[in-house]
């Protein structure tokens, strides 16, 4: 399971993707003089931030595959790291649920199923719609102007039937109102719950037929709370996260997620390649 851009020897950058080994537990460098040796485009609090970034990323892209087997010691391995910072890492993953516990030193990255996406969702409503109201209670003005700027170009993409650029935007969107909340721990769990609806996805959705809806709700949100209407903008955030929950629920009619009762399809598949 080795990450993209990964590669022996400290230092070194492969397909501009940093690799983590000559860092020491606690995020720091064996070599003070080395420049840029860690280039990130955000520099993480430690190594455990590092490696649980690089982690969920592989489940959220499907590099490590749902119901993948992933270990202390194998993820130690490929990362070129102790099995430390990969031990809280996965305990990260765990609380937040990218991760299913499976013996003591491992675990296995979660199935989608229906009640799962349902409860990732239910959580994301409520987190969502309550940082909506906030924002609109006390989010300064140039975070206002940057979310609307932001619904506004998610809307032109949609419209133009540019998918790619949709959800470069819807991301940026929600990213801009949990940033708006100022409240650090309110931003970590809805990016938490993020994390989580988009791994539970088998594909990208909504498709073009539902991205346009999608980003009207975004001008609808951002609309009200421009408007400093808190209890509109906590409305109209709600509408949105159930509507995207349909538009996934809808796509399991064309995927069977969870197997028949004694049946296991990817019990045995062995942990993909990071």
């Amino acid at each position: 399971m080795r990450l993209p851009g990964s590669a022996s020897g400290s230092g070194r950058t492969t397909n501009g993707v940093s690799n983590i080994s000559n860092v020491d537990d606690n995020g720091v460098t064996g070599d003070d003089a080395l420049a840029g040796g860690l280039a990130l485009e955000h520099k993480p609090e430690s190594l455990t931030e590092l490696v649980y970034e690089r982690i969920r990323d592989a489940i959220i892209n499907r590099v490590v595959e749902p119901g993948s087997r992933v270990t202390e010691a194998g993820l130690a391995q490929q990362l070129n790291v102790s099995k430390t910072p990969v031990r809280e890492a996965l305990l990260k993953l765990r609380q937040i649920g990218l991760v299913e516990p499976a013996g003591r030193r491992g675990g296995r990255v979660t199935l989608p199923s229906r009640s799962a996406i349902q409860y990732a969702y239910e959580a994301r409503q409520a987190l969502e719609s309550f940082a909506a109201e906030i924002v609109a209670e006390r989010g300064s003005e140039s975070d206002i102007g940057l979310l609307s700027e932001a619904a506004r170009r998610c809307l032109n993409a949609a419209e133009a039937g540019d998918l790619e650029g949709f959800r470069r935007w819807d991301m940026a969107f929600h990213e801009k109102i949990s940033e708006a909340t100022l409240n650090p721990r309110l931003r970590e769990l809805v990016n938490d719950s993020f994390a989580l609806v988009m791994a539970l996805r088998r594909r990208d959705v909504p498709q073009a037929e539902g991205s346009v809806a999608c980003a009207r709700a975004h001008v609808r949100i951002a609309e009200a709370i421009r408007r400093r209407d808190p209890d509109a903008a906590r409305r109209a955030m709600r509408d949105h996260v159930r509507q995207v929950e349909g538009y996934v629920l809808a796509s399991l009619a064309e995927e069977t997620l969870e197997p028949a009762a004694g049946q296991s399809p990817v019990a045995a598949r062995p942990s993909s390649q990071l």
